[in-house]
């Protein structure tokens, strides 16, 4: 039986930085322990300066993202398990990997032409 792991990639991650970390996890973990299978999910933050801690408390939304595999789905919903004790179901968006690190690239980019 493989035991699964999954590691949240943090929001300031550049893009495609979960697959490239993906593959070293994978390359490491071949040369040490091949019952292991990590899992790399994306699940960026959306939060405001000055309110950061109501942020994170009340999200208005949770976006996780994650592998289209068995293991990926499993992955996914023990960090909705997570979440799922303070924030509601309905407020937690599953995609996959590069949707999830798409959506916050582009909340950044709409954030910096908002000042312009």
């Amino acid at each position: 039986m493989t035991d699964v792991r999954s590691g949240p990639a943090n929001s300031v991650m550049t893009q495609h930085c979960s697959k490239d970390y993906r593959r070293k996890v994978d390359r490491e973990s071949q040369t040490h322990d091949s019952d292991l299978c990590f899992q790399v999910l994306s699940n960026p933050e959306f939060l405001a300066e000055g309110t950061a801690m109501e942020d994170l408390a009340n999200p208005d939304r949770v976006l996780i993202g994650g592998e289209d595999t068995a293991d990926g789905h499993k992955a996914v919903q023990a960090l909705v398990d997570v979440y799922s004790n303070w924030v509601p179901t309905e407020r937690i968006i599953i995609t996959n990997t590069w949707s999830s690190e798409l959506s916050k690239l582009a909340k950044r980019n709409d954030q910096v032409f908002s000042c312009v």
